[in-house]
């Protein structure tokens, strides 16, 4: 499944090149995990990490068609529901760390929970983190 990224690819590419830039600065394993889902309900973005935080400091999603998305440690709500109208919606949002947009509980997964089966694509860069 595959999203067209439209209008906003120069935009998003242009976060993500200065993102990465912003990784060889910091003293954290940075990780990246793609969005390639299009089932309805909870989509494991990144797998639960024993005793720590999952901390998403910037996101890129693209939808295909009309549908709901929030994030979520495991069954609980990070966000609310993004509303996205149709194909090529979506979002690129990210933050300098040691700050970041959103974080699991310990010992949870970050996921994705779509109200409708469409295609969702996209990237997340996190580090997993200590509970402290």
């Amino acid at each position: 499944m595959t999203v067209e990224w439209g209008k906003y690819q120069d935009a998003y590419k242009a976060i993500w090149e200065k993102l990465e830039a912003i990784f060889q600065q910091k003293n954290k394993t940075f990780k990246t995990a793609k969005i390639d889902h299009d089932v309805l309900g909870g989509n494991e973005i990144v797998t639960a990490v024993s005793g720590k935080k999952i901390k998403v400091y910037a996101v890129v999603l693209v939808v295909s068609a009309a549908v709901n998305c929030k994030w979520q440690s495991a069954s609980s709500d990070l966000t609310g529901d993004m509303n996205f109208g149709g194909k090529g919606e979506g979002y690129a949002q990210a933050v300098e760390p040691p700050a970041f947009l959103m974080a699991t509980n310990a010992g949870e997964a970050l996921n994705l929970n779509l109200s409708a089966a469409v295609a969702v694509d996209g990237i997340v860069a996190y580090w997993d983190d200590d509970v402290s």
